[in-house]
């Protein structure tokens, strides 16, 4: 299988944290920003590009009390949109059936399970993108998840 490994993260800086990264705190903590670079050493640091866009701030992990990494999936949903761990997907739960008039739709996340990314409490597979839609994701948007329609 040849797929790109990319990531996303979710910070919330602790008080040391925004004190280092003094006026840079607020768009760090704004969003959820794409991975420039991962170093897996000790302690985990990674590199997100910077509000131009033209450099990266690197973020040290122990100056975080949130520090949540996001693998894609390597699939996108109907509408062309990459698909990451955590995102919160509507899932068209139906098959097709020219009798049902009315489709059923479910709210569910994205994780990795047994191995692979898979939909939470879905019988529905990931696979079958025809039938899912990113609308948000855990960090961003948890209320999705509990106003499940």
């Amino acid at each position: 299988m040849n797929r790109e490994i990319k990531f996303k993260v979710k910070i919330k800086l602790n008080e040391k944290g925004r004190e280092f990264y003094e006026e840079e705190s607020l768009f760090v903590e704004s969003r959820i920003h794409e991975v420039k670079a991962i170093h897996f050493e000790s302690p985990t640091n990674i590199c997100i590009a910077d509000e131009s866009g033209d450099s990266v701030i690197t973020i040290f992990k122990d100056y975080c009390d949130v520090f949540e990494l996001m693998q894609f999936t390597g699939l996108k949903d109907k509408n062309g949109v990459d698909i990451y761990e955590g995102d919160i997907l509507r899932v068209n739960e139906s098959r097709y059936d020219s009798r049902v008039k009315n489709k059923i739709y479910e709210i569910r996340e994205v994780c990795f399970r047994d191995g692979r990314f898979s939909i939470m409490h879905s019988v529905q597979d990931i696979y079958e993108s025809d039938r899912i839609e990113v609308i948000g994701n855990i960090y961003s948007n948890p209320e999705l998840l509990n106003n499940k329609s």
